[in-house]
């Protein structure tokens, strides 16, 4: 037993090594999370050996349940377990990602009265999207471990990660303020495409932040450091005014071209996204009817009122409006109906796996015929491959866009790949 956690110890090493430099490559952040059974001998001596395997075999089947991956999961102790949590957009997810698993195990861990309860106490440590050691990791996640262990409060303490992730926040947030002073921030765009015939319609515009050292910065980060400085303002404003500028030209030659632009959560309830698009319109000549604003379905039934009132606004003033990611939150009928949408974009994730999954296959149908029965344009994202694109058509899916079609690329790629696309081959079905 003793050499199998050791085995297991050197492997959830090796496997933070590998998520770690990962992660910095993306500019995600890296979690871990050590899990311990703390009063795992105290059980063993009072009941029997016989309920603490079973104790340990709960803990791991509910680590392995509330992951991704399960092969994340490892038993590195006798009663410590550890979670490797890849991709985090920004290092308070990792308070998230405990407290979840944590009320997991307080479920499963439920024993009757005569039973001694589990103690279970949670330690942590992030990557912040900087380099870091898998051994200074496991070092800070387990001291932190102590410090849970000897406060005897809670089985984990939000604020009490570690002293590097404030310490990165601010670092970041300052580097974040003098980006968008200096304008530093990119503007990518991905190409949409008719589903039928492979016209170039529009592309959908999306925030590229690359740090010459320190590498990508995620756009859900920089939005999250917009927020947290007061400047969703300032960055919607430079962001919008680049996409109108890059626009021009392109709905110049295509009256009906179209680029969506991404609204984050801040924004929707304020006049302010109003006027930053009617003066961006203004200035760069482009009209309204050209861009089109793409909100979240989460975004929209989080205050779905206030929201009603602002889609209306833009659609009046001839915008267009998109709902993202469509399948993933509310998806009924009647608050499809509620909002003077015009797009319905189906989520990635279904369109990833509609040649796998009979159940998403059928999902993706049921929404294309719910925003044509609206008449919405109904766009799939995450299309890669032609065989996904045949049963899209098939369905009656309007617009497509995914790396089958074009990665994400700055203006000048865009204006290049442009000219050359071709449309679908002639005599492909």
């Amino acid at each position: 037993m003793v050499i199998e956690m050791e085995i297991q110890r050197s492997a959830c090493i090796a496997r933070l090594e590998e998520i770690v430099a990962s992660g910095f490559q993306s500019g995600r952040c890296t979690g871990l999370l050590l899990i311990d059974l703390n009063n795992l001998r105290q059980i063993n001596h009072r009941h029997s050996f016989r309920l603490g395997d079973v104790m340990i075999n709960e803990v791991l089947e509910t680590l392995r349940a509330g992951v991704k991956d399960c092969q994340n999961v490892f038993r590195i102790g006798g009663h410590t377990f550890a979670v490797v949590l890849p991709d985090l957009e920004f290092p308070g997810y990792l308070s998230v990602a405990a407290a979840r698993l944590s009320e997991s195990l307080a479920d499963a861990l439920e024993m009757e009265s005569d039973f001694t309860p589990a103690k279970v106490h949670i330690g942590a440590s992030v990557s912040a999207g900087k380099p870091a050691s898998a051994l200074d990791m496991l070092a800070r996640a387990e001291m932190h471990l102590e410090r849970v262990r000897e406060d005897r409060g809670l089985a984990f303490e939000s604020t009490a990660i570690t002293d590097d992730v404030s310490s990165f926040d601010e670092q970041l947030g300052r580097q974040f303020e003098q980006a968008l002073h200096r304008s530093e921030f990119e503007v990518y765009f991905q190409p949409q495409v008719s589903t039928a015939t492979g016209a170039v319609l529009g592309a959908e515009a999306l925030l590229r932040w690359s740090r010459a050292e320190q590498g990508f910065v995620s756009p859900e980060r920089v939005i999250h450091l917009a927020a947290q400085s007061g400047k969703t303002f300032e960055l919607a404003r430079s962001i919008i005014n680049n996409v109108a500028r890059n626009a021009k030209a392109w709905c110049c030659e295509e009256a009906d071209f179209k680029v969506a632009i991404n609204v984050s959560a801040d924004l929707l309830g304020t006049v302010d996204l109003v006027d930053i698009l009617d003066r961006a319109s203004s200035i760069w000549d482009v009209p309204h009817k050209n861009l089109t604003i793409e909100i979240t379905e989460q975004t929209l039934v989080s205050d779905i009122q206030s929201s009603k009132r602002l889609l209306r606004d833009l659609r009046d003033r001839g915008y267009g409006i998109s709902i993202d990611d469509f399948g993933t939150g509310y998806s009924s009928l009647s608050y499809l109906r509620q909002l003077p949408a015009t797009e319905l974009k189906i989520d990635r994730s279904f369109v990833n796996t509609l040649l796998l999954s009979d159940e998403d296959r059928e999902l993706v149908r049921i929404i294309v015929d719910m925003g044509h029965l609206f008449g919405m344009q109904v766009v799939a994202e995450g299309v890669e491959n032609l065989e996904t694109r045949y049963t899209l058509e098939k369905m009656g899916c309007d617009v497509l866009q995914g790396y089958l079609i074009g990665h994400p690329m700055p203006a000048v790629d865009f204006e290049s790949w442009r000219r050359d696309w071709t449309g679908w081959l002639p005599g492909v079905p």
